[in-house]
């Protein structure tokens, strides 16, 4: 039989994956109410204050979390990109050097460290960190759009294309049997059609944006208006 905690562990989780977030945290809270130093409790209670954009909080819990397990780069993590919502760029690029020196193919901390790199202009420490999360995971499109966004800032507008294709290459065949990415392939393909624009290359960004309206994105469409 499972323990009091257990369950409330378990019904937190997945309400929490459910984005079910006051649900969920009711759930921790009352793990912690047993338990106060439950590290996955408050791991997740973190978690939760982070997705409702309360970063102090979060910052609070996720200290607590590493006190209880200062090995926990989940942990770290979460509290490096909190860190970087609050224009924290410093300690952002600590904790993410932390997740890298723990783990060191952690893919996600060198991709997120570079978009903290990208925010502060070091575009060379970027890129370089986008390749490294690349070539620990080449199958996520994410690491593509980031690299291409900082390609795109430095005017290399070419190589951002290139980047950018490798992403629709990735997501289009996951979208024929999982729609969960069809947000993100608008959001990709809106982004190209701006690419291609800065390249004065207007037709195959009406298209790019055409393509991205016919899959929800209103962003699209305020750029298609451009073109009139």
């Amino acid at each position: 039989m499972k323990s009091e905690i257990e369950k409330y562990l378990e019904d937190g989780i997945k309400e929490f994956d459910a984005e079910n977030y006051d649900a969920a945290l009711n759930n921790f809270t009352k793990v912690v109410e047993i338990e106060p130093e439950n590290a996955d409790a408050i791991f997740y209670i973190a978690e939760i204050k982070a997705e409702k954009e309360e970063y102090d909080e979060a910052i609070k819990f996720y200290d607590k979390a590493i006190s209880l397990d200062p090995a926990d780069t989940d942990s770290y993590l979460g509290r490096a990109d909190a860190k970087y919502f609050k224009d924290d760029f410093k300690g952002a690029i600590n904790d993410y050097d932390k997740v890298i020196e723990l783990e060191p193919d952690y893919a996600e901390a060198y991709s997120n460290r570079g978009d903290v790199k990208s925010e502060l202009e070091d575009f060379k420490g970027a890129l370089e960190d986008y390749d490294k999360a690349i070539y620990i995971n080449p199958d996520d499109p994410f690491f593509y759009i980031s690299r291409a966004e900082t390609k795109a800032e430095m005017e290399n507008f070419s190589d951002a294309l290139k980047d950018i294709n490798t992403a629709i290459e990735i997501v289009e065949p996951i979208i024929e049997e999982d729609d969960e990415y069809l947000d993100s392939l608008a959001w990709i393909y809106n982004r190209r059609g701006e690419t291609k624009y800065a390249m004065k290359d207007y037709e195959g960004a009406k298209a790019d944006w055409e393509k991205a309206l016919e899959l929800g994105s209103e962003e699209a469409d305020e750029n298609l208006k451009t073109l009139v």
